[in-house]
């Protein structure tokens, strides 16, 4: 493997890797993410609110995506 020097940071704190936040205490909340979903609308109809539910539970409970 090559690692490309003007691609690589060593000895930083924290992080953001493959669109996650990276620090010493491990995956945490991404803050850009954070405010992204914070700004989200308020949804219109049942139906939207119903697939963001969906969404969520197919992404973060796969096991769980019938409930």
């Amino acid at each position: 493997m090559r690692l490309n020097p003007e691609k690589c940071t060593f000895g930083i704190k924290a992080g953001k890797f493959l669109g996650f936040y990276l620090t010493e205490r491990g995956i945490e909340a991404n803050p850009d993410k954070c405010d992204a979903i914070i700004q989200m609308e308020t949804p219109s109809s049942k139906e939207w609110d119903d697939h963001d539910t969906q969404q969520i539970h197919l992404t973060f409970c796969p096991t769980r995506s019938s409930i």
